[in-house]
């Protein structure tokens, strides 16, 4: 009996930490992208403030509506325009990013309309 409650809590045990590595899903939010300025992912949707230095660690976004450009290496900006600078995504696409630098510093604009993206973050 001893034994089978020893294995019990370890796989419980093993369980427990493969959730917890795994993220949770723990904020959404929809980005109207204009033509005329950047966006970026909203600070209080890719920090937890319920656990302090809690960041994002995921997220995954799809473009509907139009076409955007992005760009997620803190320096360079994107541009408007089918031939804008930056990555160009259309209607129906789907980016993830795995790393919070790269969601810290994502900037996106309208390619030609206003475009929605809806983001989903990981923890």
């Amino acid at each position: 009996m001893k034994r089978v409650f020893l294995v019990l809590i370890v796989v419980f045990g093993i369980f427990a930490y493969a959730v917890a590595q795994a993220g949770v899903l723990v904020n959404m939010e929809v980005i109207s992208v204009l033509t005329s300025g950047v966006k970026t992912f909203t600070a209080a949707s890719i920090k937890d403030d319920t656990k302090q230095g809690h960041y994002a660690k995921r997220a995954f976004c799809t473009v509907y509506g139009g076409q955007l450009n992005f760009t997620y290496d803190g320096v360079t900006t994107p541009t408007t325009g089918a031939t804008g600078v930056g990555h160009y995504l259309q209607n129906g696409d789907s980016i993830a990013f795995d790393r919070y630098s790269d969601i810290r510093d994502f900037q996106a604009i309208a390619a030609t309309a206003t475009v929605t993206l809806t983001c989903s973050y990981e923890f």
